[in-house]
């Protein structure tokens, strides 16, 4: 019985050590950054979006919490608080999502342009016939 409870609060602690507690000053921010990672994620999962312009009001959140930053940290109160590499990590996490679903439009709007040219070529051809 000793043994197991040694053992269990041995993998309590290594647990605890190993994970980066954010601390409650930075909690919003971190929240806010799950969130949008999460609709980023559905938006790719749905098949990306169609023009650069939806991704603004994306562009527009990821741009304010960046701007949050002092020196490449978040300051709370002229302090720093815990939890930095983990919203940091979940920043540049979002920044890369928007970053492969601007690329995807860039391509779409690209392949559309592309598309009708030939369009409008073929009807061309079609008239002088």
């Amino acid at each position: 019985m000793l043994f197991l409870l040694r053992k269990s609060y041995a993998l309590i602690y290594l647990l605890i050590t190993s994970s980066e507690p954010v601390s409650e000053a930075l909690l919003p921010i971190y929240n806010q950054l799950k969130t949008l990672r999460k609709c980023l994620r559905e938006v790719q999962k749905a098949g990306g979006v169609s023009s650069e312009r939806e991704l603004w009001p994306y562009s527009m959140k990821l741009s304010s919490i960046d701007n949050m930053r002092v020196d490449g940290k978040f300051m709370v109160d002229e302090e720093i608080p815990d939890g930095q590499a983990a919203v940091i990590q979940l920043l540049e996490d979002c920044f890369e999502l928007a970053y492969q679903l601007r690329c995807q439009a860039e391509e779409n709007e690209k392949n559309d342009a592309d598309g009708e040219k030939m369009e409008k070529r073929d009807e061309r051809i079609e008239m002088k016939a």
